[in-house]
């Protein structure tokens, strides 16, 4: 097993920590809204929307992440 100590969780892996907010976010995406995820680094926010896009995608959505902590 590997385990993963930065960075994102890939959307297979078993170290994803589910979480009810997982939930909130696909009812709205099935709702058609948008969404946008805010928090503090390592808090799940990146691994969350790869583990969605795998979901989504087959069922024909489109997905963008744009990460713009480099602004500062």
């Amino acid at each position: 097993m590997k385990i993963n100590l930065y960075g994102p969780i890939p959307p297979e892996s078993e170290e994803y920590v589910y979480r009810t907010l997982d939930d909130s976010v696909r009812e709205s995406l099935d709702r058609g809204e948008y969404i946008n995820l805010r928090g503090g680094r390592q808090s799940g926010k990146t691994s969350l929307l790869l583990r969605l896009r795998t979901v989504l995608e087959p069922q024909g959505a489109a997905s963008a992440y744009v990460d713009l902590s480099p602004l500062g």
